[in-house]
């Protein structure tokens, strides 16, 4: 499945994926098939991605957005 996806996403058209995949494969898949293949496992990382993005912005959320005040110095010229 997961050769299928990527053969979906790597061309312009899944009809031309499935000539792909009959070529180097030597099997021969349905280009509907390959449709629905490459949006189940699309939707898996789209969800795996948002999963992630949402704790990134937990984290970044945690953090206070004002800097701590720097201390004063004096230079030297």
């Amino acid at each position: 499945m997961l050769e299928c996806a990527y053969w979906a996403q790597d061309q312009v058209s899944f009809q031309r994926a499935e000539e792909k995949i009959k070529r180097t494969l030597h099997i021969s898949i349905d280009d509907d098939t390959i449709r629905k293949a490459a949006g189940y496992i699309g939707k898996a990382v789209f969800e795996e991605d948002c999963r992630k993005a949402d704790e990134a912005w937990t984290e970044f959320c945690k953090r206070p957005l004002v800097s701590e005040p720097k201390k004063k110095r004096v230079y030297f010229i």
